[in-house]
């Protein structure tokens, strides 16, 4: 999470949130190939026409001037040149996986949750099926779900500051738009 310490932070700055988080990750680091820094919170946002799914969330970098300045310079990726922080500002890193996206756009929908963040943990990693066993499907029936396998993803945690008073609301919607096995192994509450 949010390590424990970061937890009592929020929750000591607001009394009125309830912060959950979910370990998984960031999707499409073969698409965009942008490293954020482990450093700074990711908007997590409604990804507006996206012609796959109406409840599509992107994961990008804040603007340079909501960033500290002492992270600017900061390298996020070797290579020539390298990557760092002032040339990936204000960029879309990726996406919200597809089990995770329904329940990310409801929930700020109803008004049920202060904010909705994204903690890169700095690990990215690669997919162990063989390629030819790698696939990625949005639907299963009427139900949006990820598959295993396919490309690299970016670890991290999402972290959701649900308003007290509509906790069990929130909860509610978070288990039926995420599987009963990715709740057990994913949320901590």
């Amino acid at each position: 999470m949010a390590s424990s310490s970061e937890y009592n932070t929020i929750v000591r700055q607001n009394m009125n949130v309830r912060p959950i988080k979910f370990d998984w990750s960031i999707k499409g680091y073969h698409v965009f190939r942008l490293r954020p820094h482990v450093e700074i919170p990711l908007n997590v946002e409604l990804e507006v026409n996206n012609p796959y799914d109406p409840h599509a969330m992107k994961v990008s970098v804040p603007a340079l001037q909501h960033i500290p300045q002492h992270l600017h310079d900061t390298v996020t990726k070797d290579g020539n040149p390298p990557q760092r922080v002032r040339h990936i500002a204000g960029k879309q890193v990726g996406r919200v996986p597809a089990n995770l996206c329904k329940a990310f756009h409801l929930l700020p929908t109803r008004g049920y949750v202060e904010n909705i963040t994204c903690r890169y943990t700095g690990e990215a990693t690669v997919s162990t099926r063989p390629l030819s066993h790698q696939q990625f499907r949005r639907r299963r029936g009427n139900e949006r779900h990820d598959q295993p396998g396919g490309g690299a993803d970016l670890k991290c945690h999402y972290v959701i500051q649900i308003k007290k008073e509509y906790f069990e609301h929130a909860m509610h919607i978070i288990e039926e738009c995420v599987t009963h096995e990715d709740l057990q192994q994913r949320l901590y509450a």
